[in-house]
């Protein structure tokens, strides 16, 4: 990639790509019965961790979105909220932000096959499974220090990367509660992608968890959208419902037309259907019994995540 004129080109097939899809119950059922896995038998109480969910939903906008029922609840939406044809919106459930980082990053490596990746040196335990389906010989993959991007006294140097290279960043610092950047230190982070032409991979899954108000913490979002940097955002359920062992992963995609989101979504699937043999497969199913009998928790959570997706 000598000379990348045009980054947006290969991205224009799935336009902006934007959070937070729903994983479908009837796949995971179905998968269910292939392993003989006997959901009548759970090890938790599902009325215990659905009323654990509803309860925080009440105090906290921590923004969870509901699973299955997807195809129904977007025409629904399409009519009714966001008075726009939502074909184009290509949903794909995954199991956790790691097969999301592994699908797109998959997909970019297509794209830009010589383009590199960096990923926080302290997330690459999380990240172990990500390594399994890369070849021996592999060495575009690169680990960063954290204080290397999120440091809000200087303007992070990037352009030593090469162009289209892919960074994945938390937007929330779990363990500190909080924002890894202000706004203003975002915003100089994003002017200086946006200068060297990288990819953001933005690691929503901790988004609420910061400020308490699920919006506000992904201001980081709308302010890479806003400087039209091509940016993915994963994300994972089961840290926003106290079950972190769970396999609940998503990814949104947006694209310019129906067929751009099929053929994306083809892709995606061909590409995670190995990850599906090697994971937990009992807190996805959990999750989608417990979220996919709440219908109201499903309503209000699928459009205030959907209308992210249409916001400038």
């Amino acid at each position: 990639m000598n000379n990348l004129t045009n980054l947006q080109e290969p991205l224009k097939k799935i336009s902006t790509p934007i959070i937070i899809s729903e994983l479908k119950k009837t796949n995971l059922i179905n998968l269910a019965k292939k392993t003989r896995f006997d959901i009548k038998k759970p090890k938790f109480s599902l009325s215990l961790i659905q009323e654990h969910a509803q309860k925080i939903s009440k105090t906290q906008n921590l923004g969870y979105t509901s699973i299955g029922g997807l195809n129904e609840t977007l025409q629904k939406m399409k009519k009714d909220v966001f008075k726009t044809d939502l074909d184009s919106i290509c949903s794909v459930g995954l199991l956790d932000e790691v097969t999301s980082f592994y699908a797109t990053f998959s997909l970019l490596q297509k794209w830009y096959p010589e383009s590199k990746v960096y990923i926080p040196g302290n997330s690459l335990p999380k990240y172990r499974n990500f390594f399994r389906f890369l070849p021996k010989n592999y060495e575009n993959v690169n680990l960063y220090r954290r204080n290397e991007f999120y440091s809000n006294d200087h303007v992070v140097n990037t352009s030593s990367f090469r162009p289209g290279s892919i960074i994945l960043m938390d937007i929330v610092d779990y363990n500190k509660k909080e924002s890894q950047l202000t706004v203003e230190g975002w915003k100089r982070l994003a002017a200086t992608f946006k200068e060297n032409n990288l990819i953001a991979i933005l690691n929503n899954s901790y988004s609420g968890f910061a400020t308490g108000n699920f919006e506000e913490d992904q201001l980081p979002i709308h302010i890479f959208r806003s400087e039209k940097i091509p940016t993915i955002v994963i994300d994972d359920y089961s840290y926003r419902f106290g079950i972190p062992d769970a396999q609940v992963g998503v990814a949104h995609f947006l694209t310019p037309n129906q067929q751009s989101a099929i053929n994306l979504k083809s892709d995606i699937e061909k590409l995670i259907r190995p990850l599906y043999s090697n994971q937990n497969r009992y807190y996805s199913l959990l999750a989608s019994s417990v979220l996919g009998d709440n219908a109201e928790l499903f309503q209000t959570q699928f459009k205030k995540s959907k209308q992210l997706l249409l916001k400038n």
